[in-house]
């Protein structure tokens, strides 16, 4: 990709679109263009993401859960300047899986939802 935002980066690919993530699961565009990304986390630490260019998500730095043994990760931090934040968070987590819709409306009011297949919550999973 000769106009991705790592593209002009000494050392970097110029495909890389955003950096910091553990395990995507999902990608999709959502009715404006935006890619949403579910993202299987550490234990306490799914997450449902927007993506940016060139925007770093934190993976191995801040976490949102620990490590499967119960030991922290890294440091232990969960916010540092200059890393994005996930849009949601699962704690305890749902293994998150398949793909990512929010291009419809699922409401009379015309609000969008995500829904996704997930191997550890035995609902239906929707966030708005």
């Amino acid at each position: 990709m000769a106009d991705g935002p790592f593209a002009h980066t000494t050392g970097a690919l110029p495909e890389i679109y955003s950096i910091g993530h553990r395990s995507e699961q999902g990608l999709a565009f959502d009715k404006r263009g935006r890619l949403w990304e579910v993202e299987d986390g550490s234990r306490g630490g799914d997450e449902l993401n927007l993506i940016l260019p060139g925007r770093n998500y934190g993976w191995p730095i801040i976490v949102h859960g620990i490590d499967y043994p119960g030991e922290t990760i890294g440091d232990g931090q969960v916010e540092k300047a200059g890393m994005e934040q996930p849009r949601y968070y699962w704690d305890p987590v749902i293994a998150p899986r398949g793909s990512l819709s929010t291009a419809a409306s699922f409401s009379p009011n015309g609000a969008t939802a995500s829904l996704f297949g997930a191997y550890g919550a035995p609902r239906s999973i929707g966030l708005k």
